[in-house]
C-alpha cells in the first residue's frame, strides 16, 4: 500500500463505487499517520478531511464515482490529492457548504487543477 521514493511516503486509495468501505479507508489513513509519526492532531484532521470531502462530497455528487486519493507525506508536510472522474467541475466551489467551512478550517491550503491525470478529469489538492 505505501511505498518510500525519494524518501516521500505515499498511501493510495481508489474508490469505485458508492458502497466502498468508509471505516476501513478511514483506519489505513489512521495507520498511515501512525506509521509516519504524524501528530494525532493532525491525524485527525486528515481523516475529517477524508471524510468532508470524499465521503459527504465527491462521492454523493458522482454518479459513478472513480475517485484516487494520494497521501504523501514528506518534510513535516502532508498533501492529500484527489483525483475524481466526470466533467471538469471543481466540487470544492458548489459542494456542501458545511463540509466546505470544515475543509477550508482544517487545510493549509487547497486547490484544484482541471487537467486531472489519466482517466481522471480533476484534481484537488489540499495542504496539511
Amino acid at each position: 500500500m505505501g511505498r518510500f521514493v525519494h524518501r516521500q511516503k505515499f498511501l493510495k486509495l481508489n474508490i469505485t463505487s458508492r458502497d466502498y468501505d468508509f471505516i476501513k479507508m478511514s483506519g489505513e489513513i489512521g495507520q498511515y499517520c501512525n506509521k509516519n509519526q504524524i501528530q494525532s492532531r493532525k491525524a485527525n484532521r486528515i481523516r475529517l478531511a477524508f471524510e468532508e470531502l470524499v465521503h459527504q462530497m465527491l462521492v454523493p455528487a458522482l454518479e459513478s464515482p472513480h475517485i484516487q486519493v494520494l497521501f504523501e507525506y514528506a518534510e513535516a508536510q502532508l498533501t492529500m490529492t484527489v483525483y475524481y472522474n466526470g466533467p471538469q467541475h471543481d466540487i470544492f466551489e458548489s459542494g456542501d457548504e458545511l463540509s466546505r467551512s470544515l475543509l477550508t478550517g482544517i487545510a493549509g491550503s487547497i486547490s484544484y487543477d482541471p487537467k486531472g491525470i489519466d482517466e481522471f478529469t480533476n484534481c484537488l489538492t489540499l495542504l496539511f
